[in-house]
């Protein structure tokens, strides 16, 4: 569990590993998985092809968005991480740790479903498979989400 469940999500904003401006605020309207990983966790680097199919799956869907947060990591490892293993989604550079402290995130891997409107529904400590998120996903979307 977390506090967070059933609340707004906390803010992201910053810079992403491509040097654009990231806003969490502007995917308002989707489902949103934001995941917290860095290049030295083994499990991050198991679960990375899974992030990129549920990305692709649904950027085709046009219905969910990946966001990762880099956690205590080098954004050059970072870069060059994604440019070995793929993906296409923001990568936010947390330098100072308080995007990681605001979702209470304790360490890598861990991610929060984020519902379209901005409501945090499912916390999930540890690697994630796609069909695992979109299991996740499905049920979120059958229950009532609070606005």
């Amino acid at each position: 569990r977390s506090p967070l469940l059933g609340r707004i999500a906390p803010r992201i904003e910053g810079t992403t590993l491509a040097g654009a401006t990231f806003d969490l605020d502007a995917l308002r309207g989707r489902w949103v998985v934001v995941n917290f990983f860095a290049t030295w966790c083994t499990p991050c680097i198991v679960e990375h092809p899974e992030l990129t199919e549920f990305d692709e799956e649904h950027d085709a869907k046009n219905d969910a968005e990946v966001v990762s947060v880099l956690y205590g990591d080098d954004p050059d490892a970072a870069r060059e991480f994604f440019d070995e293993r793929g993906g296409d989604w923001p990568v936010v550079v947390d330098a100072d740790g308080s995007i990681g402290v605001a979702y209470g995130v304790a360490g890598v891997p861990e991610s929060f479903l984020v519902a379209p409107n901005g409501i945090v529904v499912q916390r999930i400590v540890g690697g994630v498979t796609a069909a695992q998120l979109n299991e996740v996903l499905a049920g979120a979307t059958r229950e009532a989400v609070p606005e």
